[in-house]
């Protein structure tokens, strides 16, 4: 169904959903100005609010499996938005410049994940009550397993797997290329999806990174191309994304079912 947008803004975009499917957010928009909304079927479009400031804008990226909290921007500051609290500044990591960005929550709504620049570099950062913004290296951090403990984003043009243990580790060592970008960890963290150089790829710590259009060519059509998968499904199976369709000669989403009959 069409979500419509917010009262006085020209049109919508919606970037994270709930795990039943009931709580949908993103963004209203008109020119340069937005703000970050939450959606329910009871409810409608829910205007999230900001931080204020000479152009007040928000978006929200991610939403906890229930959907109870929501993560996203406003301003140049990343923020943390539930009824009770409502919109929380999860602060920077310092330097010249501050700014931050939340794109990723655990399922429980507990643990963060995003951007924050420091000295005009861009940092991926953890956040959580406890620890605070936590800086994870030079990057972006763009998706985060439901517990919290495996963070996948872009460090440096390379996708990467964060977890305690390891640190931030390269996703590209087993097999080579230019640019790539982590978007989306099933919820046990064993599988990773994103793009490099303008493959959709699917990692695991098995088979490293595969190329889904090799992996997958017998679905695909002469001169089709799966181009970057943005999420994976909970349980690893279905990889969604957007890609070249040649049979109708345009850019389309795709969903993947990696389980074939």
């Amino acid at each position: 169904i069409w979500l419509g947008t917010l009262s006085g803004y020209e049109g919508s975009r919606a970037y994270g959903v709930s795990k039943d499917g009931s709580v949908v957010v993103g963004k209203a928009f008109k020119f340069f100005s937005s703000r970050a909304f939450r959606w329910t079927e009871k409810e409608g479009m829910r205007d999230l609010g900001t931080f204020g400031g000479f152009f007040p804008s928000s978006s929200a990226y991610g939403v906890s499996a229930d959907g109870s909290v929501v993560v996203g921007g406003s301003g140049s500051r990343a923020f943390r938005w539930t009824e009770k609290e409502g919109m929380k500044d999860l602060g920077t990591l310092g330097g010249l410049l501050p700014s931050s960005c939340a794109y990723g929550v655990s399922a429980d709504g507990s643990v963060v994940v995003g951007e924050a620049s420091v000295d005009f570099w861009y940092h991926a950062f953890r956040w959580t009550e406890k620890e605070g913004m936590r800086d994870l290296g030079t990057g972006c951090a763009y998706g985060v397993s439901a517990d919290g403990s495996v963070v996948v984003g872009e460090s440096g043009l390379r996708a990467f797997r964060w977890t305690e243990k390891e640190g931030m580790k390269d996703l590209g060592t087993r097999g080579d290329y230019f640019f790539g970008c982590a978007y989306g960890v099933s919820a046990d963290g064993s599988v990773v999806v994103g793009e490099a150089d303008l493959c959709a790829f699917r990692w695991t710590e098995k088979r490293g990174m595969e190329n889904l259009n090799e992996t997958y060519a017998h679905l695909l059509t002469k001169g089709s191309r799966l181009i970057s998968a943005g999420a994976v499904s909970p349980d690893g199976r279905y990889i969604v994304g957007y890609g070249y369709n040649s049979k109708t000669r345009r850019y389309e989403a795709f969903l993947l079912d990696t389980v074939q009959p």
